[in-house]
């Protein structure tokens, strides 16, 4: 997700976006955002961990997996350095 800021500038902001596959319905989380402190690491490992809970790790659910796996990386390394 990118949010303009100022005149110039485009600023991406990491988010997550989940759909339930039954209704359709979907939530966006943004993971850091103006004004907003990035999640703390145990948090964002939380939301990894429900993403994944009781999820098999092959199929159509592999995805989940790859997401939860890039969310507990950040986790770990909050600034991306």
């Amino acid at each position: 997700m990118a949010h303009r800021v100022g005149d110039d500038a485009v600023v991406r902001v990491p988010t997550a976006v989940a759909r339930d596959r039954d209704t359709g319905r979907q939530v966006t989380i943004p993971l850091q955002g103006m004004g907003l402190d990035t999640l703390p690491p145990h948090e964002v490992r939380a939301l990894a961990d429900a993403i994944t809970a009781g999820r098999p790790d092959h199929g159509r659910d592999a995805d989940a997996h790859v997401l939860a796996g890039q969310l507990r990386t950040m986790a770990g390394n909050p600034l991306g350095r």
